[in-house]
């Protein structure tokens, strides 16, 4: 199988990953499970170490994320989306800010990256939308908007066409995720 037929398997999975996502379907996480199997591959064989390593991340989130939203407590429905509040948002901005320095470092150092700081930028803050999206917070659809628009230029740079044309979809996706989440927490 070439590394374009693997490409286009996991751009597939994906844009089903996150329609589903947008739309709250608990199968949604089947396939996330799916197309970061095919893309550990795709970012190993491209020097993408950071985007290897989330999709190891994306892997055991994923069945995490299929238990939270599956979880009911106390006779209540699955989880709700809920808000983060100023000081919280802006504690993981800092956070996501201080680690993205240190991991391109590694990268720089411990790997034959063309790209290690641009990689660990978009890695870094993909681990923390990702854990936004598991918990069902809004403003995980934000920080994806950024991170899938920066990533589509990465893409581009290692000739990965369709991943790239695949982030300008999450781009869109992303926000059309916010305008309906938002709905469901403004009770519309």
């Amino acid at each position: 199988m070439s590394i374009w037929q693997i490409e286009s398997f996991g751009v597939v999975f994906s844009l089903l990953f996150v329609f589903f996502n947008a739309r709250e379907k608990i199968i949604c996480w089947l396939f996330g499970i799916l197309s970061s199997l095919f893309y550990i591959y795709i970012f190993f064989s491209s020097k993408l170490y950071g985007d290897s390593i989330l999709q190891f991340y994306y892997l055991g989130i994923a069945f995490y994320g299929w238990f939270s939203w599956s979880k009911k407590s106390s006779g209540s429905s699955a989880l709700m989306v809920k808000y983060l509040g100023f000081s919280s948002v802006l504690k993981w901005l800092i956070i996501g800010v201080l680690l993205t320095p240190v991991f391109g470092y590694y990268l720089d150092s411990f790997t034959d990256s063309d790209v290690p700081y641009f990689d660990g930028a978009t890695t870094v803050f993909s681990f923390i939308a990702t854990w936004m999206m598991t918990r069902k917070i809004l403003q995980n659809w934000l920080l994806w908007i950024v991170v899938d628009l920066a990533s589509v230029f990465l893409y581009i740079y290692k000739e990965l066409y369709l991943t790239s044309g695949l982030f300008l979809v999450y781009t869109i996706m992303a926000v059309y995720g916010y305008v309906e989440w938002k709905k469901q927490l403004d009770g519309s």
